[in-house]
């Protein structure tokens, strides 16, 4: 009996969770993102906080061009999958939030080893943002200044 009980609330949820996880890989591996995508969201509905869960998600959001739904799941994901940073670097970058896609590229290149043959690529993207971020601040700053001009 004890087995019985063990196996349909143990081994048997594991067992659909895995075979889902693996139908949701094989989506994904085949570009079809919609349907690996909601794969992932009926995981996330039983198990909202899963990192694992949430990157895929994101993955699958961020190839449907989904930013803001990406954005969201790849901040769920927590810091357990590095590369997800140099993914919200990109995506904060199209998204205008310049000063939040300099902290992640920044992320991602710490994680790097200094040999890494890519460095050189994730470095020119952080200047992108950097110079972005730098720009729309002169922006806002000069906006500003022109508003405050014209109360005078």
């Amino acid at each position: 009996m004890r087995f019985k009980l063990f196996f349909c609330f143990v081994v048997l949820p594991n067992i659909i969770f895995a075979q889902s996880i693996s139908e949701g890989e094989t989506y994904f591996n085949n570009k079809q993102y919609a349907k690996s995508l909601s794969v992932y969201e009926a995981l996330l509905n039983k198990r909202p906080n899963n990192a694992l869960y949430n990157y895929n998600s994101a993955r699958c959001s961020y190839e449907l061009k989904d930013y803001e739904n990406a954005i969201l799941h790849f901040e769920k994901a927590g810091n357990k999958f590095p590369i997800r940073n140099l993914y919200l670097g990109e995506l904060y970058y199209q998204t205008y939030r310049f000063d939040n896609s300099v902290a992640a590229y920044q992320y991602y290149i710490e994680t790097l080893k200094p040999d890494d043959k890519n460095l050189i690529i994730y470095q020119e993207k952080l200047r992108k943002a950097e110079n972005a971020a730098r720009l729309l601040t002169r922006s806002e700053e000069h906006t500003s200044e022109l508003q405050s001009r014209q109360y005078l």
